[in-house]
C-alpha cells in the first residue's frame, strides 16, 4: 500500500471511521498486534498523525492494561475456532471463574465486550467486559453456535439487551415525544438503531419509536434528554423513569 493509493481508495467518511478504530487500537495496546505489514502500519500511523490536525475524537475513557494484546488474541482464537473458554472475571472487587462459549468481540458504548453463550438455568447469554477479564484459558471443548444467539448479537443495540428464548417475539415498543427544541437532533441522528420518527406534530415536536428487548435498554437515553423527552408508552416505563427522578431529587447523593 502506498500513501497515494491509500488516499485514493479511502473516502473522508471511511478515513474518519478508520482513524477512530485505529486510535482505539493504539490506546488499547492492540495496534502492534494488528495483522498488517510494518510498512502499512507506518503509513497508517502517519495518516493518523496527519489527521489529528483535522479531526478531534472526544471519547469516554477506555480502560487500558498491559497484556491486552495477548488476551485479545486468546479471545479471538476462541471465537474463530469456537473453543470454550474458562475466564477469570472481576466482579465487585472479587474474581469469579466462568465457562463460556465465545461468539463475538463487540465494541459498544466505548468498551469491548465478549459476547458469550453460557450454560446457566436463568439465562443463556451474557456480555463480559473485556477490561474486567483477568485471564482466559481453553477448556479443550468446542461448541456449535446457537443461531438464535447469533441473530440476537447482530441485532443488539446496547449492553443492556436481554436475551431469552424467542426474544424477537417479546420485543417492547416504546414511544416518546421529543420537544421542538431538540427535535432536530433526533431527525439528524439515530440514537439507537431501531429509532424511527413516526410523526412530526404541528408544534414541531416529534413522536419517535424504539424497539427494545427490555425497558432498561432505553432508560439512559431518556434520562440524558430530560426534560425534552417524554415517555408516551409503555406506562410502566414512564412510571419507572418517574420513580428514578423522584428518588434522585429526594436523595441526590444516594
Amino acid at each position: 500500500m502506498t500513501k497515494e493509493l491509500f488516499e485514493n481508495i479511502i473516502s473522508p467518511e471511511q478515513l474518519s471511521l478508520l482513524v477512530q478504530t485505529l486510535n482505539i487500537a493504539d490506546r488499547s495496546n492492540l495496534f502492534d498486534d494488528l495483522n498488517i505489514s510494518t510498512a502499512d502500519k507506518t503509513i497508517l500511523k502517519k495518516q493518523i498523525e496527519e489527521t489529528k490536525d483535522i479531526y478531534l475524537f472526544i471519547n469516554k475513557p477506555y480502560e487500558n492494561r498491559s497484556g491486552d494484546a495477548a488476551l485479545f488474541k486468546k479471545l479471538e482464537q476462541g471465537v474463530f475456532h469456537r473453543k470454550e473458554l474458562r475466564i477469570i472475571y472481576r466482579v465487585h472487587n472479587r474474581e469469579e471463574a466462568y465457562r463460556v462459549k465465545p461468539y463475538r468481540i463487540i465494541f459498544i458504548n466505548e468498551n469491548f465486550y465478549l459476547a458469550c453463550e453460557v450454560d446457566r438455568p436463568r439465562f443463556q447469554f451474557s456480555l463480559y467486559r473485556i477490561a474486567q477479564i483477568s485471564s482466559a484459558e481453553f477448556t479443550g471443548k468446542t461448541f456449535y453456535q446457537n443461531s438464535r444467539i447469533v441473530r440476537f448479537i447482530k441485532e443488539m443495540q446496547t449492553p443492556m439487551a436481554k436475551y431469552e428464548d424467542k426474544y424477537y417475539e417479546k420485543l417492547i415498543d416504546v414511544r416518546v415525544r421529543i420537544s421542538p427544541e431538540k427535535a432536530r437532533y433526533f431527525k439528524a441522528k439515530k440514537h439507537l438503531p431501531s429509532q424511527e420518527v413516526i410523526a412530526e406534530n404541528d408544534d414541531d415536536s416529534l413522536i419517535v419509536s424504539y424497539t427494545v428487548t427490555q425497558e432498561k435498554e432505553i432508560h439512559d437515553l431518556i434520562k440524558r434528554w430530560i426534560p425534552y423527552v417524554q415517555v408516551i408508552e409503555p406506562a410502566s416505563l414512564r412510571e419507572a423513569i418517574r420513580r428514578d427522578l423522584v428518588k434522585w431529587l429526594e436523595d441526590p447523593g444516594g
